[in-house]
């Protein structure tokens, strides 16, 4: 029999969930059998596998020396190195980086190595606050952004922070995420704009449709930030969360964001390739507010993070400037 000490950062989560990162080679066919035989106990009584954990708890497992060993080994390669990236924000509870262009957050068929999540659980295990043989909790990302979308990311360090940070998400009050984009067109003034967003999977596009039984709505609040001739620099904070609600909702109002290659124009995607190297979307992860947080994380409640432009992105807007000033 093995015993396990529950921490109080794996607080509220199901316990097959929990020994599932515990032992993240154990079969979950035989996980389940240890359940159903009655193996697994929780300060000493029986328990079913969607009892929720509070933290503080010992779990017996009745497995042997052997088998604890086997299912306890990780084949995840995990160095300790240093961030790469701009640490805008760290505590003991998440880490914000400024994520460059070009980096996928979590890998994929091609890119399974060179990963955001891998590098800030490199970084972390480098610090000491991760241990992957030992933590049932691995960082893990609160939100997304795209591979040629830049800016801030949060990453949460324990199970307690993932659930509140993700509860905030879907409260739009709690967390405020503001973006900065280029597009086409001059946007002479502020305004919220609605509609209705239908996703088709199988191509990763996402279209306008009314009519859509699978339709949701998307709200996007967009405010001028800079004015150039032909372009503006705007800012967009997200009302609801759809995916590339910021793109599709200013491709549908004849502003697309310059670099967007899935539906921007792609005519004037190619001159700003030409003449300013472009290499990505011009969509940056501004800024996080938040506000209403409560007990232990009210301690967030005022703070305000914000990623710097990517130097590439500040030259154009400065070649933009100079021009609408001729």
């Amino acid at each position: 029999m093995k015993v396990i000490k529950v921490s109080l950062n794996d607080a509220n989560q199901r316990i097959d969930k929990y020994l599932k990162r515990v032992l993240p080679s154990v079969p979950a066919n035989f996980l389940y059998k240890l359940f159903r035989k009655k193996d697994i106990k929780v300060n000493g009584k029986w328990v079913k596998e969607n009892f929720h954990l509070n933290g503080g708890e010992e779990i017996s497992v009745y497995i042997s020396d052997v088998q604890y060993e086997d299912f306890t080994k990780t084949t995840k390669l995990v160095e300790r190195q240093t961030c790469p990236f701009e640490i805008v924000y760290e505590d003991e509870n998440m880490l914000v980086v400024n994520k460059p262009a070009g980096i996928l957050v979590h890998g994929d068929e091609e890119e399974k190595k060179k990963t955001l999540i891998n590098i800030v659980t490199n970084y972390l295990y480098g610090k000491g606050e991760y241990e992957p043989n030992k933590d049932s909790f691995a960082p893990s990302l609160v939100h997304r952004l795209d591979r040629n979308t830049s800016g801030l990311v949060m990453i949460a360090k324990n199970y307690r922070a993932l659930s509140v940070l993700l509860d905030a998400l879907n409260n739009k009050e709690k967390i405020k995420k503001t973006y900065l984009a280029l597009v086409k067109g001059v946007v002479a003034k502020e305004f919220t704009y609605e509609v209705n967003l239908v996703k088709n999977s199988r191509e990763n596009k996402v279209y306008v449709d009314d009519s859509h039984p699978n339709r949701k709505k998307a709200i996007t609040y967009f405010a001028p930030n800079k004015k150039f001739t032909n372009y503006s620099l705007i800012e967009a904070t997200l009302l609801t969360g759809r995916t590339h609600q910021i793109r599709v909702s200013l491709a549908s109002v004849d502003h697309p964001i310059i670099g967007d290659d899935k539906y921007g124009d792609f005519a004037l995607n190619h001159q700003f390739k030409k003449t300013y190297n472009l290499s990505s979307i011009f969509l940056h992860a501004y800024s996080l507010s938040f506000a209403g947080f409560s007990d232990d994380f009210s301690y967030l409640n005022g703070l305000k993070l914000i990623a710097k432009l990517p130097l590439e992105k500040v030259k154009i807007i400065e070649e933009l400037e100079k021009k609408s000033a001729k």
